[in-house]
């Protein structure tokens, strides 16, 4: 699985500065390749700290053949018997390294309610 670090630089430098890491100061870029190569050394030094998490979680729904009827619904309402049904919600996103014992950063919606979380560093450990 290959790495991509897209729109993350853009966190990644304003997490940086944050920080109070400094960075060399470079002119403005007169071309879109300059600008692409301006951003090369500071992803060279922080993308071994970008990860990407994945995670799944199980939902489980009742479902009910007569839950469009109205005349089913006129006598139980909203709670018609049925079946249980489960699915395996996936969601995708990224994070950052912070400390050297593990510890990330990620935004919440990704791992909210997540039964399983997956880390995948950019070397794919």
């Amino acid at each position: 699985m290959r790495f991509y670090l897209g729109k993350n630089i853009f966190f990644i430098v304003y997490f940086l500065a944050f920080l109070g890491v400094s960075m060399p100061v470079y002119g403005a870029p007169l071309s879109v390749g300059g600008a692409k190569m301006s951003f090369a050394p500071i992803v060279k030094e922080v993308g071994p700290a970008v990860i990407n998490i994945s995670t799944q979680k199980v939902v489980r729904k009742q479902v009910s053949p007569f839950a469009n009827d109205p005349f089913f619904q006129m006598f139980f309402g909203n709670a018609l018997p049925g079946f249980a049904q489960e699915r395996v919600e996936r969601s995708l996103g990224s994070g950052v390294i912070v400390r050297k014992s593990g510890l990330f950063v990620t935004n919440y919606h990704v791992i909210k309610g997540a039964d399983k979380v997956n880390v995948l560093l950019a070397d794919n450990r």
